[in-house]
């Protein structure tokens, strides 16, 4: 079940614009669920047939992803294919999942931003930008590789271009992180735990962009 939880950054907060994403037009029907944003908005845009925009009732960004991904599963594209064309052509830092309707699959991809993977007795399967969502049972996962497609089935999961998970990170976070901690508000313990976020995002490779790093240093006075 995909959702995401995050303030938004293309249209109104309202329930047409609340993830996850679907689209149906013809016998497809795709759900979408994207973090960052798409920086070559209108070129997706101008890709998608009139027949598919009419039928859209929100106004973001990832809409437009999956109304793409219909479009070239409309066209004959698999659900894999127009999945890897679709995240070929996307502009800027992203984290994105998606689903269709007849398929037991899971496709997820990232560029730039986070994005982990874990499973429970290869039953439990959960991607997730911060590891503090994973349930108890989890005790490793994985960063998914940059730009590269994890496809995800009741039977396991795999990369489509082939690469490997590479060495698992031990999952420390609890419920804890939940809490105050004694600060007056979550902004406040934010603030003050911004130092060792930052320590995480490099040691754990979750940002490719240094620089991204230094300007919220910069912003945030560390």
């Amino acid at each position: 079940f995909p959702s995401h939880d995050n303030a938004a950054t293309h249209g109104e907060v309202c329930e047409d614009n609340a993830h996850p994403h679907v689209v149906s037009f013809a016998e497809h029907s795709i759900g979408v669920v994207h973090n960052g944003v798409v920086e070559n908005l209108e070129q997706i845009r101008s890709l998608i047939p009139d027949c598919i925009l009419a039928t859209l009732r929100s106004n973001t960004d990832t809409v437009l992803l999956a109304a793409l991904l219909v479009s070239y599963c409309s066209q004959g594209y698999t659900f894999e294919d127009a999945f890897e064309e679709v995240t070929s052509l996307i502009q800027g830092q992203y984290a994105v999942l998606a689903l269709k309707q007849g398929e037991e699959v899971l496709l997820a991809k990232r560029a730039q931003l986070p994005l982990c993977y874990a499973s429970f007795d290869n039953q439990l399967h959960v991607v997730c930008s911060d590891p503090l969502a994973f349930p108890e049972e989890i005790t490793h996962y994985y960063q998914l590789i940059e730009q590269s497609t994890l496809k995800i089935t009741p039977r396991g999961s795999t990369y489509l271009n082939g690469d490997l998970f590479g060495t698992p990170y031990l999952h420390k976070e609890r419920a804890c992180s939940l809490q105050t901690q004694g600060h007056s508000s979550f902004m406040e313990k934010e603030i003050f735990e911004q130092p060792a976020i930052f320590e995480k995002i490099l040691s754990e490779g979750l940002c490719q962009d240094i620089s991204l790093l230094m300007e919220c240093a910069i912003v945030t006075g560390k």
